[in-house]
């Protein structure tokens, strides 16, 4: 730090920059004269300008680069807070708000990363599925046992197909039915009340059997899924609505 010390001013204080340094001589601690504080201080205020101009990236001049993260054991906080500092740009001392002066990243073993404390029960994650509603799901992913104890398989309306949900639940049962190998299985199709009678039999018969297809690709033998359809007969729920009709639609697995 620099000091002068006059009666007609203040005292100042100037953080020498390795730049500075190198324009300005180091003061004698006397007091100078007017004539000599005054042109210092000009000296002073021009190099203090030139230090403090901002410098505004240009979006064609930015070199962006790839970064490759490993999350094995990372805790989530921790690195989506420094992934995102590199995605905004915010690593390089050059960041602009309006350019953007951000890397690209490639995150590899996302599945080993680490939540601290209880989050992995208590961390929840919500989404809209379209015809099931409000879905919640905790960040630790449900066992092979927890898989189990779901023994009913929802659809899209007038749709037969295997969601991602639905995938996850037949292969615990088919992993259940490889290691039971006396173990057989009924899957029963339903369906809303909406369309005729027989439309509805044969819907259910296609749920049913799209889910038996499921398990004889995974390994169970045909022999030891039986199928059959209930169409609109056997609803879950008696009402008549969007809620009641997104669980009537459903293949139920019966050992």
């Amino acid at each position: 730090m620099v000091r002068w010390y006059s009666s007609g001013l203040r005292q100042m204080d100037v953080r020498r920059s390795p730049d500075v340094c190198s324009k300005m001589e180091v003061i004698d601690p006397a007091i100078p004269s007017d004539h000599d504080l005054v042109h210092r201080f000009a000296v002073i205020k021009k190099w203090k300008i030139m230090i403090q101009k901002t410098f505004m990236a240009k979006s064609g001049e930015v070199e962006q680069r790839w970064w490759l993260v490993d999350a094995n054991e990372k805790k989530v906080g921790r690195l989506a807070s420094d992934i995102a500092t590199i995605l905004m740009g915010k690593h390089r001392p050059t960041y602009t708000p309006h350019v953007d002066t951000g890397d690209y990243i490639v995150v590899v073993n996302a599945e080993k990363v680490e939540f601290g404390g209880n989050k992995w029960q208590k961390k929840e994650y919500r989404w809209y599925t379209g015809y099931t509603g409000l879905k919640v799901e905790t960040a630790e992913k449900p066992s092979e046992a927890d898989l189990l104890t779901h023994k009913a398989l929802f659809f899209k309306y007038d749709n037969s197909s295997i969601s991602s949900d639905n995938r996850d639940i037949l292969t615990a049962h088919a992993n259940f039915l490889l290691k039971n190998r006396s173990t057989k299985i009924l899957l029963a199709g339903h369906t809303d009340e909406r369309g005729t009678k027989d439309y509805n039999l044969a819907l259910g018969e296609r749920r049913a059997q799209s889910s038996k297809e499921y398990l004889i690709n995974a390994g169970v033998e045909k022999a030891r899924i039986s199928v059959i359809s209930y169409g609109e007969a056997q609803p879950a729920l008696r009402q008549s609505g969007p809620s009641a009709w997104r669980k009537n639609r459903r293949v139920e697995i019966i050992y």
